[in-house]
């Protein structure tokens, strides 16, 4: 029978998350990585703590995470977030803080992502399956079709052999073969609900709605940063701990980082690493907002978090047109990125257009990199500007940092910091 493996060394902790899930199912506790390749043939789910190991440094871990046919999570300490991130690098696809009752998120985070990843084994065998059926149509067709047809009425398709990534992105979207993403739901309805001035009650009437943004709010609020003098056990006492600012925007973070995937193995890499961009480029507008005292109309956190959604997708749209084969073969990696330098923000604009979202934020996604482009500067796309520099250069999103002049930046100076 499959289990879930726990690789920890802190016995007590395992024994616990043990004994909480054996209910439901079959779990196995490793101390060593000769344990762990014991179990490789039949692991369901790997949950990976932070105790098991200081680093995510050895071959046999980083193997794991990037390449294992099962969900990989991670078990981190209230005040360590580096190993999180440092797995999620790689690949993990979640992690748990063990701060407080954290056993029921947990076992839901278990569940949730073995759900997710046997749906996603399902889609690619449909896909398979779909892919030899076509392959199969085509050829019977080519084999009855050998004259070209002389009276074409629809849009003419570019020649795959010399696309261009950019003219075939153009060329789908005016035939509606892809569709754009769906922001979610509930991030809409929060936006509704803050607008008309909703009470923390009806807050919680939504976000309870949402176990998994529920729990892990629940959660956050018992961690070390955020704990009072009593545990808080439910969304309301939570909600009242963290205060409706900040709940959005943990919840803004949790729900928008579903959207942030793809089934293209070559691009997750790219969309895992612009993930990790967006949020800290939203850590670092909030933080650069909190410092210079403004009061903005639009939520400087959020305006960070979605400054770059016109990258995503493309990447998404180009990861779908490799993978049908539309792009005429191996498409270069810098023509990938380049591509999506380039137009990243009159497709981030569009989508916020369509998304309905307020004029800054269709601006932000616009003009973020190309401030001098913007009719007017707004404190809104300057802060966001500078913290975009500023993530940067700390190298998040990327593998080394880049080099970059803030203090002569226009923005920089627009905004008098120093």
């Amino acid at each position: 029978m499959n289990s879930i493996v726990i690789a920890s060394k802190d016995i007590t902790v395992a024994q616990e998350i043990k004994e909480f899930l054996d209910k439901d199912q079959d779990v196995a506790i490793v101390s060593s990585e000769e344990e762990i390749g014991q179990h490789l043939r039949t692991i369901r789910l790997f949950l990976l703590d932070h105790s098991f190991n200081e680093k995510i440094d050895t071959p046999l871990l980083i193997n794991i995470i990037k390449k294992a046919p099962f969900p990989v999570l991670l078990l981190t300490a209230p005040n360590d977030g580096n190993y999180a991130i440092e797995a999620m690098k790689h690949g993990a696809r979640n992690f748990i803080v063990k701060s407080g009752d954290y056993h029921p998120l947990l076992k839901h985070t278990i569940q949730q992502a073995i759900d997710e990843f046997n749906e996603k084994q399902k889609m690619k065998q449909t896909i398979a399956a779909l892919k030899k059926r076509v392959d199969g149509l085509e050829s019977r067709l080519q084999e009855e079709d050998e004259k070209p047809a002389t009276n074409v009425s629809h849009v003419k398709e570019p020649d795959k052999c010399k696309t261009n990534i950019l003219e075939e992105i153009i060329f789908v979207f005016k035939r509606g073969e892809i569709d754009l993403p769906s922001p979610p739901q509930i991030s809409i309805k929060f936006k509704d609900l803050i607008n008309k001035g909703a009470n923390m009650q009806d807050i919680g009437d939504l976000l309870s709605k949402d176990v998994a943004v529920s729990l892990k709010l629940i959660s956050i609020s018992n961690s070390a940063y955020y704990r009072g003098v009593t545990i808080n056990k439910n969304l309301t006492q939570a909600i009242s701990r963290l205060g409706i600012n900040t709940t959005r925007q943990y919840a803004d973070a949790i729900l928008n980082r579903t959207m942030y995937s793809t089934q293209n193995k070559r691009f997750r890499a790219f969309i895992e690493n612009l993930w990790e961009h967006s949020l800290s480029c939203a850590y670092a507008a909030q933080i650069t907002a909190n410092l210079l005292k403004l009061e903005l109309p639009s939520d400087p956190f959020t305006l960070g978090l979605l400054h770059d959604i016109g990258k995503l997708v493309l990447f998404q749209v180009i990861a779908e047109l490799q993978m049908k084969n539309k792009l005429g073969g191996e498409v270069d990696t810098a023509e990938i990125l380049e591509t999506v330098n380039m137009n990243h923000g009159r497709f981030g604009a569009s989508l916020m257009k369509l998304w309905k979202f307020s004029s800054e934020f269709v601006k932000v996604a616009a003009y973020h990199d190309k401030i001098d482009q913007a009719d007017f500067l707004s404190k809104e796309l300057l802060v966001v500007n500078v913290a975009n520099q500023i993530v940067k250069t700390m190298g998040f999103g990327q593998e080394e940092p880049i080099e970059i002049d803030i203090q002569g930046s226009k923005a920089y100076k627009h905004l008098e910091l120093n």
